[in-house]
């Protein structure tokens, strides 16, 4: 039932509707008693014709009155007036967060989806630790005033977590589809995880623009959030590290996700900072220090002292013999040329220039040439055959011999070894490459690591609707060796048993046993 403006409940006077939200109407009002105005949510008439629905009613807003913070939107009065149930808060002069992507050109920047999600988990962990879940997180019920400040609104579908209460919940299904957790569509036992889950998906939708799952009824879209891995956004939506920390977030396991929604966002602006991060260069040296560590307490010799100067009056020092160097190795060139050439006309046996050069080679037996004696110790060898034994003497016996130069061998035999192995991250990134050849290494490369690639489930279970069937085929049986730990991949490896490729289902069939515990090879 819409309500006229003009119309009044308790102390308000209805100036205009605001709009819808979930089972609510919102007004905006006029409180004269105050001069102030309110927001007014009108819950539906028809709720009243379950007997229990008022006590309830009251109980949950009296709840809600209790929450005192900055992101949460004050309850001032409620009642049920005339028929109407109807609560009055804090009226917001500004819009919700789903009006906000409607507006948006693009998607927003990472910088105030993070500012938004951090406004909301606040709110969140706050209630929580009140006892409270909010049960129905989504864009429409996150509210930014004109200062950009962060309200969560709609607690009035919240229960209290008290076993001892003695109040039953109805059975009902409260929350919107595009953002209710698993286990709140199957009622199951509800718990603050469900809160984190959703905002999950908020957190997915800020990001991509986009929620991550539709369909054409909302029965559908409530059975994959059931059965259906997230999809993956594209690095260049979501960039990796903050990828993961929404597949935690995610997770249909609740007992997989973050601890607390502050949790969540924490890691998921680490991932943006990571992301963002520039790549560091390693610091190559331009020099090396062949200096010799001088032990404690011994004179340090690698740097000379400098030299006292000339005593006034003395004479300048005579040039050091170095600064002769060049006609010093002119007189020496000239000089060996000299004695090359008198050995190459015989006049002087190279075997005695040999000895002078290397004298701990004379009176031993060149491998390659005759005996090399000294002058007066008698036979000398001259000639083509002297001129060709090597002048070099033998290694020493006591040096260790150099290590053999590596022989060219099988691939492989002669390179460096391989470097460690890729993380689980880095084969996830693989995974969504759009070389299907890289997609299925990745596939295989996760398989290969067993219940060490769990966390990356979610991705094969994708990878079981790629379009290639090698990579459908890697995937499948890449969970089964994940084994138990792929257990929420268990619905999309049955549909997996009809794919049109016989060895998909094959692996399928073969992965759903291994899950199940079955012994099988791998």
């Amino acid at each position: 039932m819409a309500l006229a403006a003009g119309a009044s409940l308790g102390p308000y006077r209805i100036i205009e509707p605001l709009g819808r939200g979930g089972m609510a109407s919102v007004y905006k009002a006029y409180e004269a008693a105050l001069d102030r105005y309110v927001a007014v949510k009108v819950l539906p008439p028809e709720f009243l014709h379950d007997p229990t629905f008022a006590e309830r009613f009251r109980r949950e807003a009296r709840v809600v009155a209790r929450l005192e913070h900055p992101n949460i939107i004050p309850i001032f009065a409620f009642d049920i007036a005339e028929g109407i149930p109807w609560m009055a808060m804090r009226f917001i002069a500004g819009g919700t967060v789903s009006a906000l992507l409607r507006g948006a050109p693009g998607r927003l920047p990472r910088e105030q989806v993070i500012a938004i999600l951090r406004g909301v988990a606040d709110a969140l962990d706050y209630a929580h630790g009140k006892g409270v879940i909010h049960r129905d997180i989504k864009p429409h019920n996150v509210l930014i005033d004109e200062a950009g400040h962060i309200y969560l609104v709609d607690f009035g579908v919240a229960k209290m977590v008290e076993t001892s209460s003695g109040l039953t919940a109805t059975g009902m299904i409260s929350g919107t589809p595009q953002y209710m957790a698993p286990e709140q569509i199957t009622a199951l036992t509800v718990d603050h995880r469900a809160d984190i889950y959703s905002l999950g998906i908020v957190a997915y939708e800020l990001l991509t623009g986009r929620a991550p799952f539709s369909a054409d009824t909302p029965i559908a879209v409530l059975m994959k959030h059931v059965s259906d891995p997230i999809p993956l956004p594209s690095p260049d939506e979501v960039p990796e590290p903050m990828v993961r920390a929404l597949l935690k977030c995610t997770a249909k396991k609740p007992e997989d996700r973050w601890p607390t929604t502050g949790a969540f966002v924490d890691a998921l602006e680490r991932g943006k900072a990571e992301a963002e991060a520039p790549a560091a260069t390693p610091h190559v040296p331009t020099t090396v220090d062949l200096r010799v560590p001088v032990p404690p307490g011994a004179p340090d010799v690698s740097s000379p002292a400098p030299s006292p100067g000339p005593a006034p009056g003395a004479r300048p020092a005579a040039p050091e013999t170095h600064k002769r160097f060049p006609t010093l190795t002119l007189l020496f060139m000239l000089g060996l040329a000299g004695f090359v050439y008198l050995t190459e006309q015989e006049l002087i046996p190279w075997s005695w220039l040999a000895s002078l050069m290397f004298p701990e080679s004379a009176g031993t037996t060149s491998p390659s040439g005759p005996e090399l004696r000294a002058p007066g110790s008698g036979p000398v060898a001259s000639g083509p055959a002297a001129r060709g034994a090597s002048p070099l003497p033998e290694p020493s016996p006591s040096l260790p011999a150099s290590p053999p130069s590596p022989v060219p061998g099988p691939l492989g035999a002669s390179e460096s070894p391989p470097g460690p192995p890729p993380t689980v991250q880095g084969l996830l990134e693989s995974l969504g490459d759009s070389d299907p050849d890289k997609r299925s290494q990745a596939a295989k490369a996760l398989g290969s690591l067993g219940g060490a690639a769990r966390e990356a489930v979610p991705a094969l279970t994708v990878a079981l609707k790629d379009r290639e069937g090698l990579v459908r085929t890697e995937a499948a049986r890449a969970l089964g060796r994940i084994g138990p730990e792929a257990k929420s991949a268990v619905p999309a490896l049955n549909a997996a048993l009809k794919d049109r490729e016989p060895l998909v289902a094959r692996e399928a069939a073969e992965a759903l046993k291994r899950i199940a515990g079955a012994p099988g090879s791998l």
